[in-house]
């Protein structure tokens, strides 16, 4: 495929948006800030439908090794802990859509998506410095042309940047900052 793609942030989102479109045959490559992949934050829940596209995505056994099923949702009473509600979760949810349901630390699933891409697609120490009509700058590389510029949604556009912007005052910055 002639297109290439190239993602900005290389969180979860971005790798994968990243590993999906490499998967598609797209040319991809990931430009994060950080000088390394990391995560911040504790868990995340990994829902049936989620969990479908990064096993045919080829993660399953990674999930399997570094997420927990988890038995049931039990709601209790504060002041003397009667249950209130208990909702199954591992085999209902599996049973009723054909995947599990996970909770698992931000990092392993992090780690999981980087180690399925191929290393020379994920560049790190990269930010973006400019788009102009498709094309884009990141530092401290030189331009790239890409015919598609993708961006998670945990990121928003520097105000100076746009398809017709000459530069971007700013780089992309994370709606919550830590």
């Amino acid at each position: 495929m002639d297109v290439s793609v190239g993602v900005i942030g290389g969180g979860i989102g971005g790798l994968s948006a990243a590993l999906s479109l490499l998967a598609a045959g797209f040319d991809v490559h990931v430009y994060e800030q950080a000088s390394a992949l990391g995560e911040v934050g504790a868990g995340v829940q990994v829902s049936p439908n989620a969990s479908r596209i990064l096993h045919r995505l080829g993660l399953a056994e990674e999930l399997a090794r570094t997420g927990v099923k988890p038995m049931a949702w039990h709601q209790r009473r504060w002041d003397d802990g009667r249950t209130l509600l208990r909702s199954p979760l591992a085999e209902p949810l599996e049973a009723t859509f054909g995947f599990p349901h996970y909770q698992m630390h931000r990092a392993d699933l992090l780690t999981a998506l980087a180690g399925a891409l191929p290393v020379e697609r994920v560049h790190v120490g990269h930010r973006l410095t400019a788009l102009v009509d498709g094309d884009y700058r990141v530092e401290p590389s030189s331009a790239f042309s890409r015919q598609t510029l993708q961006r998670p949604s945990g990121w928003r556009w520097p105000t100076r940047c746009g398809t017709r912007a000459s530069s971007c005052s700013t780089a992309p910055s994370r709606r919550h900052a830590s």
